[in-house]
């Protein structure tokens, strides 16, 4: 077996930050200042996203997002969720289901009915899984990456859920939104002949020697710490409804 790590993964008790409460001074006067600065652009507006609400249209607004996003202006877009025409046809074959459909939910920051910015999680219950996101390029001196990821928080504290789980990769605003590591990811390659192991793992990056060390990385790894405390952000000045 061949084993890689794929990174850390972090999260935030929510079930924490209901009780103490949340924001932090400072945190609370920073987006306060990001949200006047926004209104002054234009109309700001919130969109909810999930179960009977999904569209072509909607897969069509997250995919302008990351056309114009960092990702698209930068890298070859692989990583991107909705660019591609191909790409919006998977999900729409997922939300073709009702359940899935219920359960993926997108947050949506708008200015001037614009979208700008997006998160995609996936609620299932208990925890919450933030699985994509991304704005606009032009719109990062307003911080709209960031009002958007503390609304999907906000909200999430708001409907009693007790853990956001922000996964792996980019740690540093997470840290900031006071997520802790709480366990590690590690790709595994089941391979039957142990020198076709040898040769593909020094293609693949991973080595037979680490399986063992990586199995006790999940065993090790879980939910363990307590993050940082919020309480709901309230709309943006100028808002749209929910």
């Amino acid at each position: 077996m061949l084993a890689r790590p794929l990174g850390g993964c972090r999260l935030i008790d929510l079930a924490a930050a209901r009780v103490e409460g949340w924001p932090r001074g400072s945190t609370a006067k920073r987006l306060r200042c990001y949200e006047r600065n926004l209104a002054a652009q234009g109309v700001v507006g919130w969109r909810h996203v999930r179960g009977q609400d999904w569209s072509a249209q909607v897969l069509e607004e997250l995919g302008q997002i990351e056309a114009q996003s960092w990702i698209a202006r930068t890298t070859d877009g692989s990583d991107a969720k909705f660019l591609h025409a191909h790409q919006r046809v998977q999900w729409q074959r997922a939300l073709s289901d009702p359940v899935l459909a219920e359960m993926l939910c997108a947050t949506i920051l708008t200015l001037d009915g614009r979208p700008v910015a997006f998160c995609l999680d996936v609620d299932s219950g208990p925890c919450q899984y933030g699985n994509a996101g991304s704005y606009c390029q032009d719109m990062a001196p307003f911080h709209v990456g960031e009002l958007v990821n503390y609304r999907v928080m906000a909200d999430a504290i708001a409907d009693g859920q007790g853990v956001l789980d922000l996964g792996s990769g980019f740690s540093g605003y997470k840290r900031e939104m006071g997520a802790i590591e709480a366990y590690h990811l590690v790709d595994m390659l089941l391979i039957s002949s142990p020198l076709f192991a040898a040769v593909r793992g020094r293609m693949w990056g991973g080595a037979p020697k680490v399986a063992a060390s990586a199995s006790t990385a999940l065993q090790d790894g879980g939910h363990a710490g307590r993050a940082g405390v919020w309480k709901p952000l309230p709309d943006a000045t100028g808002s749209g409804g929910v």
